[in-house]
């Protein structure tokens, strides 16, 4: 290697056609500058009024000086001369002479010099993904591999750990794999020559944050009230908070409400109310899609009770002109607007039942129905149990009949149908057991106030016709809620336009008519006493329908 130096660094400034020497100075003040930029050396030295060119010698350090022609190279008068790609971190000793006209100075005191062992530059980082990224730096003029090599090391961004060595390279770039998503690391490299190392120079990057497609999972819904719900989901890694929208199941705009964690206690609900909930992530860029959608059904305030439906559920449910067909209805329990008229001191009211079962097993399950005679909302007190237990032990349709006492007060109340297996305790308000219950709205009344029309025209006709087929809601109308304390929401399918309607009291006679354009409308019945009302809707298209509301 010394060898291979000496060739390609001992020069040697001469004057071009030189018959003779003359007396001269040697140069004063030598110096040399470096660019780690460029790894350039400069010599440079002050200039001799009379020279009229300069030579300049250099040599390892411990090597013997030559004067031989073939290790010199002819120079113009310049001041100086530079080397680009000298053995870094190497020693060398070099000396300049002046000439003048026909006269050589002697050399100048020899000076040493070590090159410099170039600071990298240029830090870049590229490819940067979720978990890797190529690290770069700025090549130099000049460089072997045979003299220099870099050691490149990184940790993550002011958390005080070790650094991580990625070991050396030969060329200027590495990579780094196994790194955090959305996380931002610092990094260092330095030149490593044959004597020393340089000073190490450090840049910084963040990783790509993931893309956010993370959807949550195992929605559920515990501590459930009449006003209410605890809604849970599996904790999503890569999250940095989440967002919930719920609603009622027969509304369409969703109300939103952000969390921290994987669950949010939603509050201000109404009692006795199916919901529709889901829940979406976001990540630190960007959000994830809304899952799909759960359900949780609120509880009566007074009367809180629901069962355990995964192996057996009311699947039927008929009386009057209440027909429910069913699967597993949500937490266990459903509250229906369907209702029927029940005459004060009747008896032998029949009706049908039927049980679902899991996996074609079936169960001894026991049926009871109650009545809130005197509207205390708790079903408990004496002659409101008027069914019951009913022993089930197949999935066919069972019949009963129950009588209605003759000393109850007319107008709407509530009737819970309760379902539990085997032996299990009776109460109306029983929790958790295994069965299901569901709420209906019945309406009181006596056996002279069944058909009284006292208008006149083709809405008596019309009433007295459905007085026995009474229309559902449909999906072309949707009451809500439906029994109400007085305010009833009507919403209509976006092609079904209601011109004009009216509403009628359970005697046929009518408190209000008006029009209505739009796919929404609000009835205000809260000044009207409690009872059953009849709500006539006449469409653009000449359809008439009949829909019993029930205010509390």
């Amino acid at each position: 290697m010394n060898n291979l130096f000496k060739t390609i660094t001992i020069l040697l400034i001469v004057l071009l056609n030189q018959n003779g020497f003359g007396q001269c100075d040697a140069p004063l003040n030598l110096t040399v500058t470096y660019s780690n930029i460029t790894n350039e050396s400069t010599f440079s030295w002050d200039p001799v009024s009379t020279a009229t060119e300069y030579r300049l010698q250099i040599k390892f350090a411990g090597d013997e000086w030559t004067l031989t022609e073939a290790d010199f190279q002819t120079i113009d008068t310049a001041l100086s001369y530079s080397f680009i790609g000298l053995a870094m971190s190497f020693p060398f000793e070099w000396r300049v002479s002046a000439i003048c006209s026909t006269t050589e100075s002697i050399f100048s005191a020899t000076q040493s010099y070590t090159v410099p062992c170039p600071i990298p530059n240029g830090l870049s980082t590229t490819n940067i993904t979720t978990t890797s990224a190529l690290l770069n730096w700025n090549s130099y003029p000049g460089y072997t591999p045979y003299t220099a090599a870099f050691t490149i090391s990184y940790r993550v961004l002011n958390n005080g750990t070790p650094w991580i060595q990625l070991g050396n390279s030969t060329t200027f770039n590495k990579s780094v794999a196994g790194l955090q998503p959305n996380t931002t690391y610092e990094w260092c490299v330095n030149t490593v020559c044959s004597y020393f190392s340089s000073t190490p120079v450090i840049s910084i990057f963040t990783t790509a944050a993931p893309p956010c497609n993370l959807i949550p999972i195992n929605l559920r819904s515990t501590s459930t009230t009449h006003e209410q719900n605890r809604a849970v989901w599996d904790v999503v890694s890569g999250a940095s908070n989440y967002t919930v929208q719920y609603k009622k199941n027969n509304e369409t705009n969703w109300t939103t409400v952000n969390a921290t964690t994987n669950y949010l206690v939603i509050t201000g609900l109404n009692q006795e109310t199916l919901y529709d909930w889901r829940v979406r992530a976001n990540c630190t860029i960007g959000s994830g899609i809304y899952s799909s959608i759960s359900q949780f059904h609120t509880y009566s305030a007074f009367c809180r009770s629901y069962g355990v439906n995964t192996w057996e559920w009311i699947d039927l449910f008929s009386l009057g002109t209440i027909s429910r067909t069913s699967g597993q209805d949500v937490q266990g329990y459903f509250n229906s607007s369907q209702s029927t008229n029940l005459i004060i001191g009747s008896s032998g009211n029949t009706g049908q039942f039927s049980v679902g079962f899991s996996s074609n097993t079936t169960y001894q399950d026991r049926y009871v129905i109650y009545i809130d005679f005197n509207r205390n909302g708790d079903f408990a007190d004496p002659g409101e149990l008027v069914l019951g237990p009913q022993i089930t032990n197949h999935s066919g349709i069972y019949n009963f009949t129950f009588n209605i006492p003759s000393n109850v007060t007319p107008g709407p109340t509530k009737l819970k149908l309760v379902m539990r297996r085997g032996g299990a305790f009776y109460t109306p308000c029983a929790q958790g057991t295994r069965g299901e219950v569901e709420d209906y709205a019945v309406n009181l009344i006596t056996s002279s106030s069944s058909i009284s029309v006292n208008n006149t025209g083709e809405d008596k006709a019309f009433l007295e016709l459905e007085t026995e087929n009474r229309t559902k809601v449909t999906s072309e109308i949707r009451i809500t809620p439906n029994p109400s304390t007085g305010i009833f929401n009507v919403q209509t399918a976006k092609d079904f336009k209601i011109m004009n309607y009216k509403i009628y009291s359970a005697e046929h006679g009518e408190i209000l008519e008006n029009t209505m354009s739009g796919s929404q409308l609000q009835i205000d019945l809260s000044q009207q006493t409690s009872g059953l009302y009849h709500l006539i809707i006449n469409t653009i298209e000449g359809e008439r329908k009949i829909i019993r509301i029930l205010k509390l």
